[in-house]
Formats: C-alpha cells, sequence, structure tokens
C-alpha cells in the first residue's frame, strides 16, 4: 500500500514538472533574472557604467547650468529606475503604456520644429529608453532564450541599416549647395534624433513581443484602452477646432492631434471585443460607448484634420467588415448617404483644407481657396512629386533630419518651386526625399510584413478567447495608422515637425503590433508552421515510468 501511494506521489511529481517545462512555446516565461547577489552587482555595475556614460555626454551636451543639472538628475533617476524595472520589467512596461503620451520634456537638445525652438526628449523616448536598458541587462546576465521568429525581424533589421546607411551618407558627402552657402547644415544631433526615434519605436516593438508572459498579457492589453481614456479625457480641454492652441490639460497632450491615434487604436480594440462578446452585455455596452465618444469627440474637436478620424474610421470598418458584415454594409449606407447629402462641406473642409493648405495649416489658405485651380495643383501633390525629384537626385536620400534645410533651397520657386515646408507632410512622400527608392523600399517591406503576420496570427488563434478579436484590432489599426500616414508623418515623426512630442501619439502603433505578436508567441504560434515550411507535428507525450526497485 504504501509501495503504491509512493509511485503515486512520484507520477503527480513527474507530471507537474512536465507540464511546467516540456514545451516552452506555451509555458510563460519565467522571471529570468538571477537573484544572487552577484547578479544583481552585475547589473547595478553595468547600469553605472552605462549612467556614467550617458550622464557625462548629456552634461556635456546641454553645457554648465541648469540644463546640466537637470540632465544629470534625469540620469541618476535613470540609472535607478534601470536596475528597478530590469527586475519588474512588466510592471515597467505597463506604467509606460498608460503614460507614454504624457507630454513632459527635457531641455532643448537641438533647434527645429518650422518655428525654430528647441527640441528636448520627451517621457515617451526616456521611457523606451530605460525599458530597453532594462531589457538588454535581462538578456545580457539572464538566461533567456533567441528572439521570438517573427517576419518582422528581418525588415527591421533591413530599414534601420538603410536609415543609418543614407544618414550617414549625407554627412560624408553633403550637397554641393552647403559649401556655397545656399543650404544650412542640419545640426548633427537632429540627425541623430531622427534614427534613434526609429530605433526606440521598433525595439519597442519587439520588447513588447518578446516579454509579455501569459500572467500579464491581459493587463498589459488594457493599458492600450486606459491609455486612449486619459488622452479623451485630457483633449476635452481643449475645446472643438483648437488643435493650435491647447489649454488646461490639453497642453499635455501630443499636438497637432497626434494624440488621436493611441485613441483610434483603443476604439479598435474595445469594438472588436464588444463584437466579439467578450464580456457582459452591460460591459459590451459600455466598451462600445466608450469607442463612439472618442471617436465622435476626434470628428467634433476637429473634423478637418481628416488624419484622425481616417485612421479610426478605416480600423472600425476593418474590425466590423470581419465580425458582422450585416453592421458593416448598414454603416457603410449611413455614411455614403451623409457625404452626398452634405458633399460641398465634405470638400471644402476635407479636401481643400488638407490638400489645398499641405496640411492641417493656414499656408496659402486664402489666396488657394478662392482660385480656380487644378484638383491636383496643390500643396500635398507639389511635396509628392518633389519627393520623387529628391529621390532622382540623391539616390540615397539627403538623409534623415535634412529635409528641412534642403527644402528651403529645393523648393523654393527659383528651383523647383514645390513649396518651402519643413516636412513632406506624408510619411511616404518623407522617406522617399530623405531615404531614396531603398529606403522607401525597406520600409514598406516591414509594413506589409507586420499586416501578414498579424492576419496571419489572427487567423490561426481559436475562436472564443479575447485574444482573437485583440489581434483583429491589432491588424485594423494598423491598417488605419498607414493609410493616414500618407497625409502626414505619422509612422515615425519628423524632427522637423514637432516630432520629439508628437513620438508619444504615434510609438503606440508599433507597441500594439508588439504586443499582437507577443499574444500569438504564447498561443504557440509558429510561423514556419503557419507558411507550412515545418510540417506541424505532434507535440510528443511525457510517459511515466516506474522505477527500478535499486532506484528508490
Amino acid at each position: 500500500m504504501s509501495k503504491a501511494r509512493d509511485d503515486s506521489k512520484a507520477r503527480d511529481r513527474f507530471n507537474d514538472e512536465a507540464t511546467i517545462w516540456s514545451d516552452d512555446s506555451d509555458r510563460p516565461v519565467r522571471d529570468l533574472i538571477s537573484s544572487s547577489a552577484e547578479q544583481r552587482l552585475k547589473l547595478l555595475g553595468s547600469a553605472g557604467v552605462i549612467g556614467a556614460i550617458l550622464g557625462l555626454g548629456g552634461v556635456l551636451a546641454a553645457g554648465a547650468g541648469l540644463k546640466g543639472m537637470i540632465w544629470l538628475a534625469i540620469v541618476v533617476l535613470g540609472l535607478v529606475a534601470v536596475v528597478t524595472v530590469a527586475n519588474y520589467l512588466e510592471a515597467g512596461i505597463m506604467v509606460f503604456l498608460a503614460l507614454c503620451w504624457f507630454l513632459f520634456k527635457t531641455p532643448g537638445l537641438a533647434q527645429g520644429q518650422s518655428g525654430g525652438g528647441e527640441q528636448g526628449l520627451a517621457l515617451s523616448q526616456l521611457g523606451l529608453v530605460f525599458l530597453l536598458a532594462a531589457w538588454a541587462l535581462r538578456r545580457l546576465f539572464g538566461r533567456e532564450g533567441k528572439l521570438y521568429k517573427s517576419p518582422i525581424n528581418a525588415p527591421i533589421v533591413v530599414y534601420l541599416f538603410v536609415c543609418l546607411w543614407s544618414t550617414l551618407h549625407s554627412q560624408l558627402f553633403p550637397d554641393s549647395n552647403i559649401e556655397r552657402g545656399l543650404i544650412i547644415a542640419t545640426p548633427v544631433a537632429v540627425n541623430l534624433m531622427e534614427v534613434v526615434l526609429r530605433v526606440l519605436a521598433l525595439g519597442g516593438l519587439l520588447l513588447m513581443a518578446n516579454t509579455v508572459t501569459r500572467k500579464n498579457q491581459s493587463r498589459l492589453a488594457a493599458m492600450f484602452p486606459i491609455a486612449g481614456v486619459l488622452l479623451f479625457l485630457f483633449s476635452l480641454q481643449g475645446g472643438p477646432n483648437d488643435l493650435q492652441h491647447p489649454q488646461g490639460l490639453a497642453l499635455f497632450v501630443p499636438g497637432q492631434g497626434y494624440g488621436a491615434f493611441p485613441q483610434m487604436l483603443a476604439v479598435g480594440a474595445l469594438v472588436a471585443l464588444a463584437l466579439a462578446g467578450i464580456g457582459k452585455r452591460w460591459q459590451q455596452g459600455a466598451m462600445v460607448g466608450i469607442a463612439l465618444a472618442i471617436f465622435g469627440w476626434a470628428f467634433i474637436r476637429n473634423a478637418e484634420w481628416v488624419s484622425g478620424w481616417l485612421a479610426g474610421g478605416l480600423t472600425l470598418a476593418i474590425v466590423v467588415y470581419n465580425t458582422n458584415r450585416r453592421l458593416f454594409w448598414v454603416g457603410v449606407g449611413i455614411v455614403a448617404l451623409i457625404v452626398l447629402i452634405k458633399f460641398e462641406y465634405f470638400w471644402d473642409k476635407f479636401y481643400k483644407m488638407n490638400f489645398y493648405a499641405g496640411g492641417h495649416m493656414n499656408w496659402g489658405l486664402a489666396t488657394l481657396r478662392g482660385e480656380q485651380i487644378g484638383a491636383l495643383e496643390n500643396d500635398r501633390s507639389r511635396m509628392l512629386r518633389a519627393a520623387f525629384q529628391y529621390a532622382d537626385a540623391f539616390p540615397l536620400g539627403v538623409g534623415l533630419g535634412n529635409y528641412k534645410n534642403y527644402n528651403l533651397h529645393y523648393g523654393s520657386p527659383a528651383v523647383w518651386n514645390s513649396t518651402t515646408f519643413t516636412s513632406a507632410h506624408g510619411t511616404y512622400a518623407q522617406t522617399l526625399s530623405e531615404l531614396g527608392w531603398l529606403g522607401l523600399l525597406s520600409q514598406l517591406w516591414l509594413q506589409v510584413a507586420t499586416l501578414v503576420a498579424l492576419y496571419r496570427y489572427w487567423r490561426a488563434l481559436p475562436a472564443g478567447t479575447w485574444e482573437k478579436p485583440w489581434l483583429l484590432a491589432t491588424y485594423a489599426g494598423c491598417w488605419g495608422l498607414f493609410v493616414s500616414a500618407f497625409l502626414g508623418d505619422y509612422i515615425f515623426p519628423s524632427y522637423h515637425n514637432g516630432g520629439m512630442g508628437s513620438f508619444g501619439g504615434t510609438v503606440y502603433l508599433w507597441l500594439f503590433a508588439g504586443l499582437g505578436i507577443g499574444i500569438a508567441r504564447l498561443n504557440g504560434l509558429s510561423w514556419d508552421r503557419l507558411t507550412g515550411k515545418v510540417a506541424d507535428r505532434p507535440r510528443p507525450q511525457p510517459r511515466w515510468v516506474r522505477p527500478l526497485e535499486g532506484d528508490q
């Protein structure tokens, strides 16, 4: 009797261990940071070295006085944050996701923006630096495995390489007009920050994809709607038609409407969960109500700023189409009827304000609006034409961050007459101008790979869980922002268009996509199996064998 009881205990113990250790793809990622004093000293020592370098560089760059002291304080606090977050990484990510958009800035780094003022680091950049540094320490001193294999990894490497290559080329071989004094050289700090913004955004995607655990995935997902609701509440004080002059709490929201993008991602997620039947009826009703309030306010606050509600509208359309076809076609009919009835309003507010004026700006509006000019003779079409001219004149582009200074010369009436705006007011025109055809193709590869991966993961997930509608919302949200990026720098914001502040709104796109990939990882989805490169073999089941008498 005692022997049978011992055998039963041994079998249970074996099965428990097999459940924990046999299948890495299905089990949560454990805390792989060693708790030993030696490892903690290594973490602290590495953080100290990194912090000393950053602190010295920051103080030297900012100069003596108040700026230097502020930078030193940021570095010291950053050291504490990195060491702390390395041990509580997911908790740090949760806080960051909820507050990344908050518009707090350090002292300026370099001249930028159309107004010529300095731009400092925002909370979004500082937070990602700390999180990525903490993750790097975990990978350096922990026992974490390889990065999750997805089709996005290769395009990220290629795109960042092209960014570095093009920008370095522009520094080594500047345009001859700079030497002649017709073009003022861009501060190196601006070129560097343009590259850093891309590294941080795509690093955030990889961070989310590889660190989320099954225990905290729903909590991390909840941070996106929370951020959207907080942004919505803060923006309520901005008032309608007042993106240019925010007041009250709206001062802490990414400017020029960039704060609408995290809200639109939240709208898609809430509607997708509600239509999939996740939660109780009152919870579903609350999610739809919150989503409609956010979307409606974005439209009411400034309907002329098409990009924000266009991203949200396309996100909603894709979510509803793939969830309830009847509701989708009813919605299409209602929207079409409204547009036909109020056609002149939409033509004047949407088309003329955004194309004749080169974006949501007043430059040229008074003269262009009253003239009988061709439908394609507008500022945006001229900037798009100039992008092709830049790609032809500069095969590797003019280099990240150089568009403003180059365009003041080449866009002038005496040269190309394509407007002298400080940015191209469109992601694709900006990319083609600054990175050339190679840069544009690598960026499109990255975007297509993101969409294809999210679509495959969404289709492969089983129905009946919250993860499947969430992946649908992620896929739809990426589509919405990728399309609206034709009208602005909404994928990677331009430094000279207020990019340091607006980064807190645009980076949510990549964090959102990263969480979607992380959910696929936790559900054991292998890209090789999804694409048929590897046969989906049945997993071996653990078998318990009675131990021999001598082994007991």
